[in-house]
Order: structure tokens, then C-alpha cells, then sequence
């Protein structure tokens, strides 16, 4: 995984990697990380992230690769996960995190975003670490990458506008996250920047109250009455998957 993470790296930040290629890499990669971390084995679930995921994608440019959000179990981090090809795992535990639907839909927003960056011409790639392998980064791309996170961040406003949610939200979860303590080589943002960064972006940016919508409520609340919710998976986890219909 390491390996092809590397040179996946190497190849996108040196050329423009065709739809097709990057769909095929992205195939491959994704069904790796299923392997280590399962798929949460509910309809009700899926579609609704899913569309959650299509009615914000919609706002973005069409850059001719179809994204596609999967909710997985266990607890990899706050934020969802992204690989090239237009993949986003959003982790089953964003639902506990999350105060309501518009700071779930605000990392939502800020994964397709980063997402798009692994597609865009003139970027870069944007990689997260992915549960339980390390990714191999040169160290001269970290400042770029590190930028690149407060990129998406900014350009997540926007998008959460159109898709009609408050853009605040994206603030409001970020703040509420735990201090991580990020080294030199960590293309994470410091999070006093990274809420810094958002303030300003956010200073003229409207303002409203989303109520969230009865499937979320309701999926919220089945997931936090699941006493596993806060187990820290390993690699290979054994556990079945979680039942929520």
C-alpha cells in the first residue's frame, strides 16, 4: 500500500494523470482500504450519504470522474478519507461528531473538495493517511500539501452555500475537534491556523440555521445508541458489520 501510495504521489504531482487511469488507480486503492476497513452494511446509511454527497458534488466543476462516498466503520478520524479517483470514505463515527447535519454535511463538502484537488490540473495531489498503513510523502511537497489542506477548507464555503447549508458549520465542527499535536513533516494544518484561516474566509459569508433533516436525526441516534461506537479499530478488524436499517 505504501508503495503504490508513493509512486501514485510521484505520478500526480509530475502530470496530469487521464480520467480513466485515475479511476483504475482509484478502484484498486479503494478496494484495498475496504479490505481493512469494512463497508457499514446499511442501506439507509449509504443512500443517504450518498445523496448527501451527489447534492453537494453537484455545485462543483464536472471534471468527467464520478465521486463516490462510502460509509465505513470503526473510528479512522474526525474527517473522511479521500483517494484519487473520486473515492471518500466518511467514517461511521462522523455521525457522533458531528453537533448536526450541517457540520456533517460541511466535512462532506471538505472531502469532495479534496478530492477534486486529486483531479485538477494544476494541483496536486491532496492524500490522507490511510487506516493503519503509512503514506510515503516526499518532504519537499509537505508545504504544498499543508497549503492545499487550507485550499479545501476555503473552497468548501462556497460550496456549502450552494447546496444551500451553513458555511459556518465547517467552522463550528473544526473548533469543537481535540488539539493534535502536528510535526514538521505532518501535512495535517495546525488547528489553531486552520480555524484562524476559516474565521477569515468566513467573515463575509451568510449565515443561516439548517434544521436537520428526520433521516439524519434518525441515523444519528441509532449510531450513538451503538455501544460500540467509540472502539479504535485495528488494521484487520474481525468485528461484523454494524446492522442499521
Amino acid at each position: 500500500m505504501r508503495v503504490i501510495l508513493f509512486a501514485l504521489c510521484a505520478t500526480l504531482s509530475a502530470q496530469r494523470v487521464p480520467a480513466e487511469k485515475e479511476i483504475a488507480m482509484g478502484r484498486v486503492l479503494a478496494a484495498d482500504f475496504h479490505r481493512n476497513t469494512p463497508p457499514v452494511d446499511s442501506p439507509l446509511i449509504q443512500d443517504y450519504v450518498a445523496g448527501l454527497g451527489a447534492r453537494l458534488t453537484a455545485q462543483l466543476p464536472d471534471r468527467g470522474v464520478p465521486y463516490t462516498f462510502s460509509v465505513v466503520q470503526g473510528w479512522l478520524t474526525d474527517e473522511p478519507h479521500v483517494l484519487p479517483g473520486g473515492y471518500v470514505f466518511v467514517p461511521l463515527h462522523l455521525f457522533n461528531t458531528a453537533d448536526d447535519e450541517a457540520e456533517f454535511a460541511a466535512m462532506l463538502a471538505q472531502a469532495a473538495v479534496r478530492a477534486a484537488f486529486l483531479m485538477d490540473d494544476s494541483g496536486s495531489p491532496y492524500l490522507t493517511t490511510v487506516a493503519g498503513s503509512q503514506v510515503m510523502i516526499p518532504v519537499s511537497m509537505v508545504p504544498r500539501l499543508r497549503a492545499l489542506g487550507f485550499k479545501a477548507d476555503a473552497a468548501s464555503v462556497p460550496v456549502l452555500v450552494a447546496a444551500g447549508f451553513d458555511p459556518h458549520a465547517l467552522l463550528r465542527y473544526i473548533e469543537n475537534l481535540p488539539p493534535v499535536k502536528v510535526s514538521l513533516f505532518s501535512i495535517q494544518q495546525p488547528r489553531e491556523e486552520r480555524i484562524a484561516a476559516l474565521r477569515e474566509v468566513l467573515r463575509m459569508a451568510p449565515q443561516s440555521v439548517n434544521a436537520s433533516s428526520d433521516t439524519f436525526t434518525a441515523i444519528q441516534l441509532q449510531v450513538r445508541a451503538d455501544p460500540v461506537r467509540d472502539q479504535r479499530p485495528t488494521l484487520r478488524r474481525e468485528a461484523s458489520p454494524l446492522q442499521l436499517r
